[in-house]
């Protein structure tokens, strides 16, 4: 026979176990419930997110670009156009997402629309997928095609930009891979040197080169400088290092040109010898002007690293009166975006001041007919005064003529600049530029193409942008 005390100990510990269990239960059913569903092993998260019906992306005039197609083992993404691969993004239950897709992973999965009581039967009770929402993107596909297609031979990046609104209208970042078949592929270009996941159109740092010369030539401008001043010698070369020489790109008019003719020729000299006549803190104005010490990326992107130059460059300057030539020249600390860069060409092609890039235009839920409009809050940035930037856009103009080599009188609608950086051994070449159609907002465009000097193919490129925008 069992004594009374012995039962009552049983018992207790009974007791003190089944209460154990219950506070556990209690536990991982409240408190740690997501820390066991959302574990990246659970084969019911897993399946829960291959079922997500993630929305449609389309472009402006809403043409499908990205939809979600019904497979035996969930739902699977589909990308329809090829043009717009690096901007678009990936989307992978294995490797996770990319560009618009990470960007606005919310609204494509459901994350954000709004609870109702239908919707929480349909998911929770009947065991329904859920559904996202699906973008409108701001990007002008037309655009993005004949982009793509003229950048296609090289390794670079590319900016297309509505300069009063800040719409992207086309973005590229070359080498670029096939979201369709990312999961087969993704050793490989994981592996290759070109670096397709890298988004150089927003995460690009380059040396601006004889592209700064744009800045220099706006603060010349709008500080009320003489532009009849002569510079003589100005196809003299320029020698930052032993092995790293700028010279002209064009050959200039005549022996003694000015300052905008040294822009139109690409002539280094005369920009140099310019910046000499300023005051010390010049270079820290553009810096401060041009908002060259501030990040910008697009809503969602990956931000890039400041690309200000170093303190203790502003303040030789200072004292010395002068900057070194390689930062006249945007050959020293200095670096840039294209999406950088475009902004301050839309200030250019604009009335002075750049708008806040984006590229999410609207989002509609599921069922629904009616897009909800997005933009961003931000105001625009005054980078110059109106009449500043008409005074560069006739310098720009003048300048593409020139590069075209053209008889006829230069279209007023168009204009651009060739620039040249080095880095190492390999050369960067820019086109920054703008086209101003009669009836429509100015669009302003900048392409960087990588480790080539083939100016010809960099028109080529411009003109193609040129006639996709002005066929819209």
């Amino acid at each position: 026979m069992i004594a009374l005390p012995a039962i009552k100990r049983l018992m207790l510990a009974t007791l003190l176990l089944f209460a154990a269990i219950a506070l556990a239960a209690t536990y991982w059913a409240v408190v740690g419930r997501d820390g066991i569903l959302l574990r990246d092993d659970n084969p019911r998260l897993i399946e829960a997110l291959a079922r997500i019906h993630r929305g449609s992306i389309y472009d402006r005039q809403e043409q499908l670009l990205v939809e979600s197609v019904a497979t035996e083992g969930g739902m699977r993404r589909s990308y329809l156009r090829p043009s717009t691969y690096s901007l678009v993004g990936y989307y992978s239950l294995r490797y996770g997402a990319s560009g618009v897709e990470a960007a606005s992973y919310d609204a494509l999965v459901g994350s954000k629309s709004t609870e109702t009581l239908e919707n929480y039967f349909l998911r929770e009770i009947l065991n329904m997928p859920r559904e996202g929402a699906d973008l409108r993107l701001t990007l002008a596909a037309d655009v993005q095609d004949a982009l793509t297609l003229a950048m296609r031979d090289y390794r670079g990046a590319a900016v297309v930009m509505d300069s009063k609104s800040g719409a992207i209208m086309a973005m590229a970042s070359l080498p670029g891979y096939d979201p369709n078949t990312l999961d087969e592929d993704w050793a490989d270009l994981v592996a290759d040197e070109g670096r397709p996941f890298f988004n150089r159109a927003v995460q690009g740092l380059y040396q601006p080169g004889s592209a700064l010369t744009t800045l220099w030539l706006a603060q010349a401008i709008q500080s009320g400088y003489d532009l009849s001043t002569p510079f003589v010698e100005p196809d003299a070369p320029v020698e930052l290092e032993p092995d790293l020489t700028f010279k002209c790109l064009l050959q200039p008019s005549s022996e003694e040109i000015t300052l905008m003719e040294a822009f139109i020729s690409g002539c280094p000299a005369p920009f140099v010898n310019y910046q000499a006549t300023q005051a010390g803190d010049s270079y820290a104005r553009i810096i401060e002007t041009f908002a060259l010490a501030e990040p910008i990326t697009l809503a969602g992107f990956p931000i890039p690293g400041a690309g200000a130059i170093a303190a203790t460059d502003r303040d030789e300057a200072a004292e010395s009166g002068a900057l070194r030539p390689r930062d006249v020249l945007g050959q020293g600390d200095l670096t840039m975006t294209p999406l950088q860069m475009a902004s301050i060409m839309s200030a250019i092609a604009g009335d002075g001041a750049a708008p806040t890039p984006y590229v999410l235009s609207g989002i509609r839920q599921p069922d629904a007919e009616i897009w909800e409009e997005e933009q961003p809050g931000q105001s625009a940035r005054v980078m110059m005064a109106p009449d500043t930037a008409a005074g560069l856009r006739a310098v720009f103009q003048e300048a593409w003529h020139k590069l075209r080599a053209e008889s006829r009188p230069p279209d007023p609608r168009v204009g651009a600049n060739i620039a040249v950086s080095r880095s190492g051994e390999e050369t960067q070449i820019w086109l920054n530029g703008f086209v101003r159609p009669d009836e429509r907002p100015a669009v302003a465009f900048v392409a960087v193409l990588e480790n080539t000097d083939d100016i010809e193919a960099l028109v080529s490129v411009g003109q193609n942008l040129a006639q996709a925008i002005l066929s819209l």
